[in-house]
């Protein structure tokens, strides 16, 4: 059963790649939104293990189709939500070269764990911004899923993540960076989190964005739900994580997008990328 353990690494990576054009810290202003349709995959034979060393493990696949979007409610305020409507998982077949024995693989195609936000603009002073941002996570993903019951699309506890976002725009120049530090409240005897991200991008034109972004989750490992269960969300989970995020949003709002994003280091997580693209609209 070990072998089928923490595909789940790409939903946090995921969920951290927030949109470029949302640039993190900078809240929307009042009638101002953006959304995202998102197709993500991961493909994986490789995985961090609990001491963090790179072990093999039967193929395994998540692939989320989503919808994320946020929209401002006042010059302050910023609602936001990320829901993966379509959750696949599967587990590859396995044919063993010194027998005749074929093991079997797996899928299940659910409903995924879904996030809301709410953010808060501070500061906005010059070029610095300041914000913070409230993200509760829903479990309403599938616990159990597959003929084996190991596949899942959530891990059943509710996620409560408070987060500080600081900003700065190079403004005449096409630069910007930006910043964050968070606390991540788990129930179910999961253990809480901190996670910090850092980002620089750069604007050519008025159309392509591109945006550079670290991520980093650690486990505070006070928890008592099992480490070493089977399944795609695994407690004790942690990750350092890096990538790009490129986006082309056309004169009408409409626009394309496109990420990589992957391990550093880690543990209880997939060791290799995860990839997404999307169909995105900038409502200005």
């Amino acid at each position: 059963m070990k072998r089928y353990k923490n595909i789940g690494f790409v939903v946090l990576i995921i969920l951290s790649a927030a949109p470029a054009l949302s640039q993190g810290a900078w809240h929307k202003e009042k009638g101002k939104g953006f959304f995202k349709l998102a197709q993500s995959s991961i493909i994986s034979d490789q995985f961090y293990s609990p001491e963090g060393t790179i072990q093999d493990i039967k193929t395994a696949g998540v692939h989320i189709t989503s919808l994320y979007g946020e929209y401002g409610l006042s010059d302050r305020w910023t609602v936001a939500a990320y829901v993966p409507f379509f959750f696949r998982n599967t587990i590859n077949e396995q044919e063993f070269a010194i027998s005749p024995n074929v093991e079997a693989g797996d899928e299940s195609n659910s409903f995924g764990d879904t996030d809301i936000a709410i953010q808060y603009g501070i500061l906005k002073k010059g070029p610095w911004v300041l914000s913070t941002s409230l993200l509760l996570g829903l479990p309403l993903g599938e616990t159990s899923g597959g003929t084996s019951g190991v596949l899942q699309s959530g891990d059943g506890e509710f996620n409560q993540l408070l987060r500080v976002h600081g900003g700065y725009s190079f403004y005449p120049a096409p630069f910007w960076a930006a910043g964050y530090a968070g606390f991540n409240n788990r129930t179910q005897d999961f253990s809480d989190e901190v996670r910090f991200g850092a980002e620089v991008g750069v604007t050519v034109g008025s159309n392509f964005f591109a945006v550079l972004k670290l991520d980093i989750v650690e486990s505070l490992m006070n928890g008592e739900a099992a480490t070493s269960q089977t399944g795609i969300f695994s407690n004790n989970l942690e990750f350092t994580s890096f990538g790009p995020e490129l986006s082309y949003v056309f004169d009408n709002g409409w626009g394309i997008s496109a990420a990589a994003f992957g391990a550093l280091n880690g543990q209880n997580i997939l060791a290799s990328p995860a990839f997404s693209i999307g169909l995105v609209y900038d409502l200005k």
